[in-house]
């Protein structure tokens, strides 16, 4: 009996170790071995910092290890980099515009009614049942809405530097 329970213990002992989350798991240590070696992509850089954090999520560097080549890694970085940096450009902008308004026009109710921590905004009737949304070309989408966003903020920022 007790070599039999020897043996139960060894096994679960080895079981344990063959699915432990710590081998099964892509270690950050790699992860940040194989970004000092990518070419272009200095330590310190803007894209080098947000792939660190980036790599805070398991599911990031499952992704990022999976790739074969060093190419195909640092284009994938630079991509989320882009991103990244859309997003920031969007925050800004909207904030700016927010308290540019705030500034220079009479917002009464509408700012008051979201500052409501309740307050959910909601679509008018009429979103998303334009024929012309109904029949856009879902592979320029992005490309035109790139176009379009950065037309509007410049004319924003064109209108505001000219008041």
């Amino acid at each position: 009996m007790k070599e039999e329970i020897h043996s139960l213990i060894e096994i679960i002992s080895r079981k344990d170790t063959a699915t432990s989350p710590l081998v099964d798991d892509p270690s950050i240590d790699k992860c940040m071995d194989i970004l000092s070696n990518l070419p272009d992509i200095p330590e310190g850089s803007g894209i080098y910092n947000c792939t660190v954090n980036m790599f805070l999520k398991k599911g990031v560097r499952q992704e990022f290890l999976k790739m074969t080549t060093n190419e195909a890694q640092k284009s994938w970085l630079e991509y989320n980099y882009e991103l990244y940096l859309k997003e920031i450009d969007i925050v800004l902008s909207t904030m700016a515009i927010h308290n540019y308004i705030r500034k220079k026009c009479n917002v009464g109710d509408a700012f008051r009614t979201a500052k409501n921590e309740e307050y959910i905004p909601s679509a008018g009737s009429d979103v998303g049942t334009s024929s012309r949304t109904n029949s856009m070309d879902v592979e320029n989408v992005e490309e035109q809405s790139d176009i379009y966003w950065m037309r509007l903020r410049d004319m924003i920022a064109n209108d505001i530097c000219n008041a």
